[in-house]
């Protein structure tokens, strides 16, 4: 266990100084730092958050992140996690606008489960993607956007399942379950407002 904590603290270091070093490399070239909302986990009661860096003219890196508001009594759903996605625009950004138009990127996603409602067999667990996106952002108005995507990938999946007994007003564990697909590893509906740096 030691030795596994000890990799991992290796891996962060050594990961936040390749980040430092592409930071610093590209710090010139950053034109728009942005906030951004995807509303698709919203529906769930969990809302997100998340973080853009515009760089080069067709370039963008994101991060971001949602987490479920509901507290676990009675009959509930709750989904929390993160992601990250790199993108290349097709239309080059002109020199006083945002990245906009037709784009294709890739992207990784972490998400917790934990479905307890009544109508359902419970699952408690979680999800890992990675795969391909594409989409279109649309231009609103002063600097907001309109992010419009789907993702499709690999789809790594490890549960457990409850079934409900009404006797006992209880969960039941009935087994574990793994499952490794392709399918959607991304929904997006965005609406993001980036800060002009030039």
């Amino acid at each position: 266990m030691k030795k596994q904590m000890n990799k991992i603290r290796m891996f962060a270091v050594v990961a936040f100084m390749v980040a430092g070093s592409l930071f610093t490399s590209v710090n010139a070239q950053i034109e728009y730092i942005g906030m951004r909302t995807n509303l698709v986990p919203l529906r769930m009661l969990s809302p997100s958050l998340g973080a853009d860096i515009q760089i080069a003219g067709r370039w963008q890196a994101s991060i971001d992140g949602h987490v479920s508001l509901l507290n676990k009594e009675g009959d509930y759903l709750q989904i929390s996690g993160v992601g990250a996605e790199g993108r290349r625009y097709f239309n080059a950004a002109t020199s006083d606008d945002m990245l906009s138009g037709p784009y294709i990127g890739v992207s990784t996603r972490y998400m917790k489960y934990n479905d307890q409602l009544l109508s359902t067999l419970g699952r408690d667990g979680w999800h890992y993607t990675a795969g391909v996106t594409g989409g279109y952002t649309f231009p609103l108005f002063s600097n907001f956007s309109l992010d419009l995507g789907l993702g499709l990938g690999y789809v790594h999946t490890d549960f457990e399942r409850y079934e409900y007994y009404a006797p006992t007003s209880e969960s039941r564990f009935t087994g574990r379950k793994i499952k490794n697909s392709f399918g959607i590893t991304q929904l997006e509906l965005s609406v993001a407002y980036h800060f002009d740096l030039k």
